[in-house]
């Protein structure tokens, strides 16, 4: 069936090349990086194990199952409930408890009386059936209020993108709420009808339904496991430390040169480029200039994550959850906080405490800036304010990433749609990564599957 190459070893190409090889097609992998991974890795020190990029995926998402069990990792899987585990918000001074449901609404103190009562007022709201797309800000600010957003929508924002609601799209970060007001004229009547079947059309813009997540995944030894078994069934295939630095093609074969060992002599038949958006239009720029523009202004965030380790004994709060956010303007800059060891076991020693804590983001930049001794301090001024921690710590580790996530900006779900019909010009050239549809785990994984699928259906 042909040679396929793959530029780039995250878990976006990965886990097209897994895919891709498991119907019996040759793959060979480039990565300028010493690793597999990406930004998925484990450090296991002191200890206790650091996440420095993604902490966990979410069991709901059928390709990431399917490929944890095709690796055989099913019995290092660990999971966690999502019903049996608290999460806290930090406002007005206190850890406040995530509601689930009507009931934890109705009595939550994150919102006012007012703003409860606007969530029922949202029903009768004038929709706006434009086909223009507007910010996830806007939108959460038009039909639930300020209050909502501030309280709820931005924090939870920061958590998942580390971004700015009101920079994203609306369309591309939550398609589902854009086309439920488009087609029902309100997000709770669309949401109650399609829960109840009355109406199973889809908007143009929406993904497929997922099942209900039950719990939180990992590793036994952390998220790196899956990237590091991946990378086991390519023994001389993947090729470390190998900067593509430019494809070129002709009668219907591929060809790549990289900056350690110039011309590649052989020959592909397609060509897979999983590199970030980012690193895109140096590769793409000498065949397809006019997509270069929207890839250069695709925002990525600044982002600074830090391990810490520490005796349960040093801590007031009982950290016993999944962690918390924290709201801007209530006084700490940490975005948040994961707690590592009481979502997962072998984090940390007995009577100790695993957290990763997040700074910066799109509504922080200038904390990337910080040095490491000014972001160790205000790290250890806000985890004193928010759960009474005292220095010294065990064991702190700071991890650094100029280009986090990207920043899905107005527009990205049309940018991305005119990137694709640029690249159908050349047959056999491919596409996958974050910085096209979700910046997950699962959604990685999910778009390296059915990037492998039109790659096995070109060659056949």
């Amino acid at each position: 069936m042909g040679k396929t190459i793959i530029i780039g070893a995250g878990i976006s190409g990965l886990s097209a090349a897994f895919w891709i090889q498991q119907q019996g097609v040759d793959v060979e992998v480039f990565e300028k990086n010493h690793r597999a991974g990406g930004v998925i890795e484990t450090l296991q020190e002191e200890g206790f194990l650091f996440e420095k990029g993604p902490n966990s995926f979410l069991d709901n998402a059928p390709d990431t199952m399917a490929l944890c069990r095709d690796l055989k990792l099913e019995n290092e899987v660990l999971k966690q409930s999502m019903r049996t585990n608290a999460r806290f918000i930090y406002l007005n001074g206190k850890l406040q408890e995530v509601p689930i449901g009507p009931g934890g609404l109705i009595k939550t103190e994150l919102l006012s009386g007012k703003a409860k009562r606007g969530l029922l007022k949202e029903m009768f709201r004038k929709a706006n059936r434009s086909k223009e797309d507007e910010s996830l800000a806007s939108f959460i600010r038009r039909r639930l209020g300020d209050e909502i957003l501030n309280n709820m929508v931005t924090p939870f924002i920061s958590g998942v993108y580390a971004g700015d609601p009101e920079q994203l799209s609306l369309q591309a970060i939550f398609p589902i709420l854009y086309d439920l007001e488009r087609e029902y004229g309100s997000i709770m009547v669309g949401g109650v009808r399609r829960i109840l079947g009355g109406n199973k059309k889809k908007g143009p813009s929406q993904k497929s339904e997922k099942q209900r997540s039950r719990n939180l995944c990992s590793f036994r030894n952390g998220l790196g496991s899956l990237p590091e078994k991946i990378a086991e069934r390519f023994p001389n295939r993947l090729h470390f430390r190998a900067t593509v630095k430019e494809f070129f093609f002709g009668d219907k074969v591929f060809g790549v040169r990289t900056a350690e060992s110039g011309e590649i002599p052989t020959r592909f038949d397609a060509l897979v480029l999983a590199v970030p958006g980012y690193a895109l239009p140096e590769l793409l720029r000498p065949y397809l200039p006019q997509v270069c523009g929207a890839l250069e202004a695709l925002p990525y965030n600044r982002l600074s994550v830090y391990g810490l380790g520490t005796p349960k004994s040093r801590v007031q709060h009982p950290c016993d959850g999944f962690g918390y956010l924290v709201p801007r303007k209530q006084g700490p800059r940490i975005l948040g906080t994961i707690w590592s060891s009481s979502i997962f076991s072998h984090r940390a020693p007995v009577e100790y405490h695993c957290f990763i804590i997040y700074v910066g983001g799109g509504l922080d930049p200038g904390a990337y800036d910080l040095s490491d001794t000014d972001l160790r301090a205000q790290v250890i001024a806000d985890l004193h304010t928010t759960v009474g921690a005292q220095a010294p710590f065990t064991s702190e580790k700071i991890f650094r990433y100029p280009r986090a996530i990207p920043q899905y900006p107005l527009g990205h779900v049309n940018n991305t749609r005119n990137l694709f019909d640029a690249c159908a010009q050349i047959p056999g050239l491919f596409l996958t990564g974050n910085y096209i549809d979700g910046v997950s785990v699962n959604d990685c994984i999910r778009n390296g599957k059915n990037t492998a699928l039109k790659v096995l259906s070109y060659l056949a």
